[in-house]
């Protein structure tokens, strides 16, 4: 019997397997790419992991009521090499978050850059 037919069957079927999650992965659709949107906050929950990092905060609107945002990220490596690290935003921390509005009006961007209170600049994509 003939091995090498089955191996490369094995091969193939394996191949197959793996290659639907890196179709999976999405893009960037859900978010108004033409347009960013500018909010001031105070950090509720930052999370620096993959796939995806994750920023929580809280935003005061026009009548000072306290609006839920989140705020999706790069990934942890790409965060890294812009200059973020899991101490970056702290627990109360206010900030400027400028991103790109989720399409369904949401209070959910993805993070294009974050102003610190000191006046930093903390860029949170690479440009294109």
């Amino acid at each position: 019997m003939h091995r090498e037919p089955f191996a490369v069957l094995a091969v193939v079927v394996c191949l197959l397997m793996v290659s639907g999650s890196v179709f999976a992965h999405h893009g960037d659709v859900d978010y108004e790419r033409d347009r960013l949107t500018t909010v001031e906050g105070t950090v509720t929950r930052f999370d620096l992991i993959n796939p995806h990092g994750r920023l929580y905060f809280n935003v005061k609107d026009e009548n000072g009521n306290v609006q839920e945002w989140y705020a999706e990220l790069s990934a942890i490596n790409t965060m890294r090499r812009l200059g973020w690290n899991k101490v970056t935003l702290k627990l109360g921390d206010p900030f400027t978050a400028t991103g790109h509005r989720s399409k369904d009006g949401s209070n959910e961007m993805r993070l294009f850059k974050a102003v610190l209170a000191n006046g930093t600049e903390i860029p949170a994509r690479r440009l294109r």
